[in-house]
C-alpha cells in the first residue's frame, strides 16, 4: 500500500494545495474555514480534541476511522461522520479514472464509506465498477407548488400526511423557517434533548448541529433552520446545508419530555412547504439512508416526503464483513427506490 497518513492540520492543508478544498468551492465541506470552524467548536463545545489519522490515497482522496464512529467495519471518507453526502471534490468521471489507483494504493486497508457526492452530482447511478456501490435514498423533488407537490406522493404518504395535518391542528405549534443561525439557547436545547435520548452516544449527534452551525458562521446563506414552536417554548429544531439547489437535512432534537408522534416527518413537510415552489430550489433530501448497514428502520420516518429515486454512491475496498459480503453478491444497487 503506498499511501500518507495526515492529521487534520496537514489534511487541510493538502488538499488545499491541491485545489480541493477552496473558499469558493460550491460545497461547505470543501472549504477550508468551515473545516477549520468545525474543529474548533467540537474542542470548544465538548472538551474534545479532534483526532484523525487520514490516509490519503490517489494523493487527493482523504479516509480515516473516526474514534466517534464506533463500530464502522471500515474506513469513511475523510470529514463525512458528521454531515450527509460529503463532496469529494472531483467530478465523477474523474473519480472513475482514479477508482484503480485508489484500490490499489488501499491494499489491505478496509474502506467502507458512507453515500458521498461528486462536483458534478451522484454520477451514474448503478453504473458497474469494481468496489463502487449504489444505495437508493430518495428524494423530494419540490420544483412545483406545495400542493401540486403533494400529488405526486404515493397513496400512502398522502395519506400519512393528511392524518398528521389532522393530528397536529389539535396542537397549535408554530413552524418558523430562517436563515438566522443558532444561538446559545438552540444549542442548550439540542444538547440537553440529544444528552436525554442517546446518553453517552449524544457527542455523536451534537457533531451533526455543530457542523451546521460551523457552515453558518462563514457561509450564512447555506444553513437554514426550522424551529418549531409550542406556545414560546421550542420543541423541535431542524437545521438544513444548501448545496446549490439542493437543501439537505442536517440535523434534528426535539423536546424529549413532550410526546410528539410524528413531529419529524410533519416537520420535513413543512420545511418543503416553506421551500418548494419558486423559491429556487429544486430537491429537498431528508437523509432517509446513507450506509449499507443502516438499518430499514433509519428510513421509514424520513422517506414521508420523498417521490424521486437518487442512487448515490459508496465504496467499498478490502475484506467485508459476512453481512455485508452477501449484500455486495447480490450486486450493486442496494435499497428501496422511493
Amino acid at each position: 500500500m503506498a499511501h500518507t497518513i495526515m492529521d487534520w492540520k496537514e489534511y487541510i492543508a493538502h488538499q488545499t494545495s491541491h485545489e480541493i478544498f477552496t473558499q469558493n468551492s460550491p460545497f461547505p465541506e470543501n472549504d477550508p474555514r468551515v473545516l477549520q470552524e468545525f474543529l474548533n467548536l467540537v474542542e470548544h463545545e465538548t472538551g474534545t480534541k479532534e483526532k484523525a489519522e487520514i490516509v490519503v490515497l490517489a494523493e487527493r482522496y482523504g479516509f480515516y476511522l473516526d474514534e466517534i464512529d464506533t463500530g464502522r467495519e471500515g474506513a469513511n471518507v475523510a470529514r463525512s461522520t458528521s454531515l450527509i453526502d460529503v463532496n469529494l471534490g472531483v467530478s465523477y468521471g474523474d473519480f472513475i479514472k482514479d477508482l484503480p489507483r485508489i484500490k490499489d494504493e488501499a491494499g489491505e486497508y478496509v474502506i467502507l464509506t458512507d453515500t458521498f457526492s461528486f462536483s458534478d452530482g451522484y454520477g451514474a447511478g448503478g453504473e458497474s465498477h469494481d468496489g463502487l456501490m449504489w444505495l437508493h435514498s430518495p428524494v423530494a423533488d419540490i420544483t412545483a407548488s406545495f400542493d401540486a407537490y403533494l400529488e405526486t406522493l404515493t397513496t400512502e404518504r398522502r395519506k400519512k400526511f393528511r392524518r398528521s395535518l389532522a393530528d397536529f391542528e389539535k396542537t397549535p405549534l408554530r413552524f418558523e423557517m430562517s436563515e438566522d443561525g443558532l444561538t446559545p439557547a438552540d444549542l442548550d436545547f439540542i444538547r440537553v434533548n440529544l444528552e436525554k435520548k442517546w446518553g453517552e452516544d449524544a457527542p455523536y449527534a451534537f457533531r451533526q448541529t455543530l457542523w451546521a452551525h460551523s457552515v453558518s458562521k462563514h457561509r450564512p446563506k447555506q444553513m437554514l433552520v426550522m424551529r418549531v414552536m409550542d406556545g414560546n417554548n421550542m420543541v423541535f429544531i431542524q437545521t438544513m446545508i444548501v448545496k446549490g439547489r439542493a437543501v439537505y437535512c442536517q440535523s434534528i432534537a426535539k423536546d424529549e419530555d413532550h410526546f410528539f408522534n410524528g413531529l419529524a416527518s410533519f416537520t420535513d413537510f413543512q420545511c418543503i412547504k416553506s421551500l418548494c415552489g419558486d423559491k429556487g430550489y429544486e430537491i429537498f433530501d431528508p437523509s432517509c439512508r446513507c450506509s449499507l448497514d443502516d438499518p430499514e428502520s433509519i428510513g421509514i420516518a424520513k422517506r414521508a416526503t420523498v417521490n424521486k429515486n437518487c442512487p448515490k454512491p459508496l465504496l467499498s475496498i478490502g475484506i467485508m464483513p459476512e453481512e455485508i459480503a452477501e449484500m455486495l453478491k447480490a450486486g450493486n444497487l442496494h435499497g428501496k427506490e422511493a
